[in-house]
């Protein structure tokens, strides 16, 4: 039977709990304040699944969300802890690391470096001491962000990623189990009975519930799950994978520890192809991301709270995209969208300045802005702006 007042008493600890900072997830509207109305905040206990195509951005849209957004509400509110473990399937730690180096470099300079400098492959631009002297003086906010952030790409396996999520849960929280007795029965499912005729039982330990005592917010991020091998237990890669979402993810790490589960999956190399009607016009909504457009496994969707696809109409030669001038805004225009979200309003799209190099999304203005005698922006100013020219 359900206990009505222990439950009812959880919105007043919640309340209690943001009291002293302790908050239930991190809240987006100091990052993407128009996208909030729709998607309030990464929140504990929640799946998410990032999805595109190829090339477009699934990784730095997830980095900026999951792992750069909780670095910086950190900064504004001190009470919050939080941990990342980033299982990298795709990139090495070094990658990542680069990453993280280029956008604190343009926070700190508004200078626009990219991995071919970083590499020391670009001949227009070697590293250089004034370079190097730049990125050592972003010493001490890499050291802060990685105190929060465990880069693992060496655990490609499913249960060598729960196995590691279980060992940290155990670090900061505790696994609770009740004694239960049982009576034990034979092959053939009767009773097994003592010399008495009485049922022998056994006490067993059961799973009870997990309790997060130090409050820390645990997001779990895996780039990207169609890399994840296959195991031995299983008939197929699919089945691992859907005991992977559903059995892993959603049953023990995000329903039972509480964590934010986040998994990267690519469109099916389908949605790539633009298709027209029949008088030769391309239609959009067929190159966006979809829940059916999902790679390889398309039921990876039933176990999320919240599914997120990113767009770039640029890659198609899209010349207007929501009212937005994407021919002139070009690789720098993202579109983000809702596609799934069970707590709130789907189909949902939002236009988004994107640089790729430096980790950075930042929201457009509504488009009625850019436009007529009384216009308040000009895309040429948004965009010199936005790129520090």
């Amino acid at each position: 039977m359900i206990n009505v007042e222990e439950l009812i008493k959880n919105y007043e600890v919640l309340y209690e709990q943001e009291k002293q900072g302790i908050v239930n997830g991190v809240p987006l509207k100091p990052f993407l304040p128009a996208f909030s109305r729709y998607l309030p905040a990464i929140q504990k206990g929640n799946q998410f699944l990032v999805t595109a195509n190829s090339g477009v951005g699934k990784t730095q849209i997830t980095k900026f969300l999951f792992a750069i957004v909780p670095y910086l509400y950190s900064k504004i509110n001190p009470n919050y802890k939080y941990k990342v473990m980033w299982f990298a399937l795709e990139e090495s730690k070094q990658e990542f690391f680069d990453s993280i180096m280029l956008y604190f470099t343009e926070q700190k300079y508004h200078k626009r470096l990219n991995m071919h400098i970083l590499q020391n492959v670009d001949e227009s631009c070697k590293l250089n001491p004034d370079i190097i002297q730049m990125l050592e003086s972003n010493q001490q906010e890499m050291e802060d962000f990685f105190t929060n952030v465990e880069i693992v790409d060496t655990i490609s396996n499913p249960y060598g990623i729960y196995k590691h999520c279980r060992a940290y849960s155990e670090k900061v929280g505790k696994h609770h189990y009740v004694t239960k007795e049982f009576e034990k029965t034979n092959k053939d499912g009767t009773k097994l009975l003592d010399v008495t005729g009485n049922p022998v039982t056994e006490q067993v330990e059961v799973y009870s519930h997990y309790e997060n005592t130090s409050n820390e917010h645990v997001i779990v991020v895996v780039d990207h799950i169609s890399l994840l091998s296959q195991e031995k237990q299983f008939k197929s890669w699919y089945e691992t994978i859907e005991h992977y979402s559903t059995e892993y993810c959603r049953k023990q790490m995000s329903k039972h520890w509480g964590f934010t589960v986040v998994n990267v999956q690519q469109q099916a190399s389908d949605k790539e192809k633009q298709q027209y009607t029949v008088k030769g016009e391309s239609i959009e909504d067929k190159l966006e991301p979809s829940l059916d457009g999902l790679g390889d496994i398309k039921i990876t969707q039933r176990d999320c709270h919240v599914v997120l696809g990113l767009f770039a109409p640029d890659r198609y030669g899209i010349k207007s995209h929501k009212d937005y001038n994407t021919e002139f805004l070009g690789d720098n225009y993202r579109s983000i969208s809702i596609l799934k979200n069970r707590y709130g309003s789907a189909n949902v799209k939002k236009g988004l300045l994107f640089d790729g190099a430096t980790l950075r999304f930042e929201e457009l203005p509504p488009t009625k802005e850019f436009t007529g005698f009384d216009a308040k922006h000009d895309y040429q100013d948004i965009l010199k702006k936005f790129l520090n020219q």
